[in-house]
C-alpha cells in the first residue's frame, strides 16, 4: 500500500486542509478498515469504473468513480477488498457548503455524493484514467 498526505501551504490553505493519496493492491493491508468521524469533507478523485463503499449501521453509500464525502458523524466501514487508487482533497470545516459542491438538500451529515469530473473541472474520464495509469 502506498499513501501520503501533504498539508496545503498555498493561497488555497484558507479552504484546503491537505491533499492525500492512497493506492492499495488486492490482498495488501486491511480489506475492511474503519473511517473515523470527521467534520471535514473530502473530494476524492478515482477512475470512473472504480467502486466505493461506505457503510454504517444499516446504511450503505455505494457508487463508482470520483465522489465527495461530506462531514460524517458515524464511523464508516470501508470495503477495500479490491485494488484502488484515490487522490483526495481534504477541505476545512464548512468549505463545501460555501462552494457549489453541495446544495441545501445535500447539506447533511454522512452523505457521499458522486462527482462528475467533466462538470467539476473539465477533466474527462480518459484523462483521469491516464493520470492514474489505468488502462
Amino acid at each position: 500500500m502506498l499513501h501520503w498526505i501533504i498539508p496545503s501551504t498555498s493561497k488555497l490553505s484558507d479552504f484546503i486542509e491537505c491533499y492525500w493519496f492512497i493506492e492499495k493492491n488486492t490482498g495488501a493491508g486491511d480489506n475492511f478498515p474503519k473511517l473515523n468521524p470527521d467534520p471535514c469533507a473530502h473530494l476524492i478523485f478515482a477512475p470512473c469504473s472504480e467502486p466505493y463503499s461506505y457503510g454504517y449501521a444499516k446504511q450503505q453509500e455505494l457508487g463508482q468513480g470520483s465522489h465527495l464525502l461530506l462531514a460524517h458523524q458515524n464511523t464508516f466501514d470501508l470495503d477495500h477488498s479490491k485494488s484502488f487508487t484515490h487522490l483526495g482533497v481534504k477541505f476545512k470545516v464548512g468549505v463545501p457548503y460555501m462552494m457549489s459542491l453541495t446544495t441545501s438538500e445535500e447539506g447533511q451529515l454522512d452523505v457521499v455524493k458522486q462527482i462528475d469530473t467533466n462538470k467539476l473541472m473539465s477533466v474527462n474520464a480518459a484523462a483521469l484514467s491516464e493520470f492514474f495509469c489505468i488502462g
